[in-house]
């Protein structure tokens, strides 16, 4: 065992093993075949930056080897050594832990005690726990207390530091208002009798913002906000009932919670908004509609009360209606094809929908001869559902009583022409973006295809296979 000093308070403790047994230390294997430098800390007392003795090892060999010096070292320096042949598991924790307070105190200046190695070679021999005794004996009190202190003050400090922090969020929460404060100003502004018509359309505006979170809409209903909506719906002011509808269509949105909600509370708000749909105005119509399909969608029970109210009616007067727009007519469409893969197969509704389905075989055909690609898409997937659900029969008696054949032969060709065309046509490099024009020849190719399929079913020889 050979020392270094490198300065005060450092030392290098080179150490080269030649028996078979190995050292380990906690962090670090050593191989006995190899030299290894490990870095220690030592005390001095001369202010020379003198060798500090010595290590406390499992082996008392070691121990006189190293202390053997003398008694002129006056520091002590702790290493544990954990693969030792003379003591038990017990043991080694003992002294384990009388190297950890050895180690806190010899590098942190506070060991100021002398040994006789040779006489703590014996003791540690012949009762172990004494060692330990004697090294708490000679411990530093003061520098304990210290450390003690420190620790208390450091955890003061953090506390303090949480208690700003909670005091900082609690002042911010009272300056900004959190959503669900928003909304309740909003439902006493809806309630209130003294505020203007315009007032009462911007909340409402606001309002429908907050709304687009599930978990603000199932607040909103605890506020009185389904109640709310509920009397906005028959304002005379159309502007406040069109809001108030497409609020309501908002909340209600894949919320089966809400849907229920407002069947439970206000059931006649199912009423109101099929009869909206027959406005005149074509901003109510659509906003109708887009609550109606929202409070409706996915909840069985929703739906019956809308079957019974004549709801099937409602959609294929909407359908059959050139007067509401294209794009009313369209999503008339989009709710039944809706209703037909929830509600199919349930045998109480068979006939009913049944019979909606061969009356919205011709509005959708006719839509096909004037409405743009995105529109025929999404008209082409409702007749792909009327077929899957209905069967092709139904699909082919009554698109033979519209003329069907000749308006998808007339789509096919347009359609397939925009799509050569689309292939075909030159850009500038410069603006050239070509996934995006890859993409869209290619959706139009799909759509020629659909349409030609189409227009192989309603050709007489396929026609008359099918009847």
């Amino acid at each position: 065992m050979h020392f270094f000093p490198i300065g005060r308070g450092h030392v290098f403790m080179h150490h080269v093993l030649t028996s078979g047994d190995y050292y380990t230390h906690p962090i670090s294997k050593v191989n006995p075949s190899r030299s290894w430098i490990f870095p220690l800390c030592s005390v001095s007392t001369n202010g020379k930056g003198g060798l500090v003795p010595a290590s406390f090892f499992l082996s008392s060999d070691w121990f006189k080897h190293v202390s053997g010096v003398g008694d002129s070292w006056v520091g002590t320096i702790a290493t544990v050594a954990f693969h030792s042949t003379r003591f038990g598991t017990k043991m080694r924790l003992v002294h384990a832990l009388l190297a950890l307070l050895l180690v806190i105190f010899a590098c942190s200046g506070h060991m100021g005690m002398a040994m006789d190695g040779r006489e703590a070679a014996e003791a540690m021999e012949e009762n172990p726990e004494e060692l330990l005794q004697w090294a708490l004996n000679h411990s530093d009190t003061e520098a304990l207390k210290k450390m003690a202190e420190d620790a208390r003050q450091g955890k003061e400090e953090a506390v303090r530091r949480m208690k700003d922090i909670r005091e900082t969020m609690e002042y911010l929460s009272k300056q900004v208002p959190s959503e669900a404060q928003e909304m309740q100003q909003f439902v006493r502004i809806l309630e209130s009798g003294e505020l203007g018509v315009q007032t009462k359309a911007d909340a409402m505006e606001g309002l429908q913002f907050l709304l687009e979170s599930i978990d603000n809409a199932n607040d909103f209903s605890k506020m009185g906000g389904v109640e709310v909506l509920h009397e906005m719906l028959e304002e005379e002011d159309e502007n406040l009932r069109s809001r108030a509808a497409h609020a309501l269509g908002i909340a209600a949105a894949n919320n089966p919670k809400f849907q229920l909600t407002v069947m439970d509370r206000r059931p006649e708000v199912l009423r109101i908004l099929m009869e909206m749909t027959k406005m005149a105005d074509h901003r109510l119509q659509k906003k109708g509609l887009y609550a109606l399909s929202a409070l409706v969608r996915n909840v069985d029970e929703v739906q019956e009360l809308f079957y019974a109210h004549g709801g099937l009616v409602v959609l294929e007067t909407l359908a059959d209606d050139t007067s509401s727009g294209d794009q009313i007519r369209i999503r008339a469409l989009q709710f039944f094809s809706d209703l037909l893969v929830h509600s199919h197969k349930k045998a109480n509704l068979e006939h009913a929908l049944r019979s909606s389905a061969a009356n919205m075989v011709c509005p959708a055909v006719e839509l096909l001869s004037h409405v743009d690609v995105a529109g025929i898409d999404d008209i082409l997937r409702v007749v792909r559902v009327i077929e899957e659900t209905n069967g092709r029969r139904l699909l082919l008696e009554n698109g033979s009583k519209c003329n069907a054949r000749e308006i998808l032969g007339n789509t096919h060709k347009k359609v397939a022409a925009d799509a050569a065309k689309s292939h075909s046509m030159e850009y500038d490099h410069e603006l050239r973006e070509s996934a995006e024009e890859e993409s869209g020849a290619q959706f139009l190719e799909d759509l020629a295809a659909q349409l030609q399929e189409l227009v192989g079913k309603f050709s007489t020889k396929g026609n008359e296979h099918e009847l």
